[in-house]
């Protein structure tokens, strides 16, 4: 625990190592919250926005030759078969493969990939969950080099929600 000094201004200094270790840099925000036995400070992250629309099909998947439905591989088709006609608050893996691969043998990939511009031009929410499932479509099914699964994962600027 540290002890602040208040100047003449009402400025307070953090220490260095805290800085650091939160990741505050000049500019930073950080929200002060008044409690009953005392102040509580917060940092406050800004969320980048990011355009989209040029990451559509941003990694190319290697011919097989047969054609693939990533369908086949979608566990909540395979539990709920109407779950794709239901309206979704959330992304899922399907939608999210579908807009980041760039699959020659998947014929529907092409056909569906406006649905899935659409629907990440939307805010939505998409959760951990889904994001392990697009890491696993896209190095196991999809066989991608570990550096375009990291560009994929890396693009999105995901971020955990408390909620």
């Amino acid at each position: 625990m540290s002890t602040l000094l208040v100047s003449s201004k009402g400025q307070i200094v953090l220490p260095a190592a805290l800085r650091r270790r939160l990741g505050m840099g000049p500019g930073a925000r950080i929200e002060v919250l008044e409690e009953a036995d005392g102040l509580k400070l917060r940092v406050v992250r800004s969320v980048a926005t990011t355009d989209v629309t040029g990451m559509a099909g941003m990694v190319k998947a290697p011919a097989r030759g047969i054609p693939r439905r990533l369908e086949d591989f979608d566990p909540a088709t395979l539990a709920d078969p109407f779950a794709a006609w239901q309206a979704m608050r959330a992304l899922d893996t399907n939608v999210l493969a579908r807009f980041f691969v760039d699959a020659t043998d998947d014929t529907q990939a092409a056909e569906r990939r406006p649905a899935a511009v659409a629907a990440l031009a939307e805010r939505s929410f998409v959760s951990v969950t889904v994001l392990l499932e697009l890491e696993w479509v896209l190095r196991r099914f999809h066989e991608l080099p570990k550096r375009d699964v990291s560009r994929v994962l890396r693009c999105g600027r995901w971020r955990a929600s408390s909620t």
